[in-house]
C-alpha cells in the first residue's frame, strides 16, 4: 500500500509528523536518536555492535546497506549477514537475526 504523495493509503501528515522519527527535520531526529543511545549507555567512544541480515540480491541488499550506513550516525556498528534465498525464510522462521531487513514489494495500491 503506497503512502501519499503517490498512493491514498497513509496517515494525515499532521499525524505522522508527530510520531517518533518521522519529522521532516532529519537532524532533529537524529540528534533525538543520540539522546536515547546515550541514556542506554552509548555514545561516540562506545558504539551499540550488531549485525543487519537480509537476502543476499541486489534489491534486498542496497537498503540494508544504507541502513547500516544511517545506523553509523546514531552509534550503532552494524555489519552486513547476507544469507543466500534458499536459507533466508527457515533462518526468518526459526527467528535467528538479530536485524532483518525485509524489501516489501507491491505494485497495487489497494489493501
Amino acid at each position: 500500500m503506497l503512502p501519499p504523495p503517490e498512493g491514498v493509503w497513509g496517515m494525515p501528515l499532521e499525524v505522522l509528523q508527530k510520531l517518533p522519527g518521522y519529522d521532516p527535520d532529519i537532524a532533529k531526529n537524529r540528534a533525538e536518536a543520540r539522546k536515547i543511545m546515550e541514556k542506554l549507555g552509548y555514545g561516540p567512544n562506545k558504539h551499540l555492535e550488531t549485525k543487519v541480515s537480509t537476502r543476499n540480491i541486489p534489491s534486498w541488499r542496497d537498503p540494508a546497506v544504507l541502513l547500516i550506513s544511517q545506523l553509523k550516525e546514531i552509534y550503532i556498528d552494524a555489519e552486513l549477514d547476507v544469507v543466500d534465498t534458499t536459507q533466508w525464510y527457515p533462518r526468518v522462521m526459526r527467528k535467528d537475526f538479530t536485524v532483518g531487513l525485509q524489501v516489501t514489494e507491491a505494485g497495487v495500491d489497494d489493501p
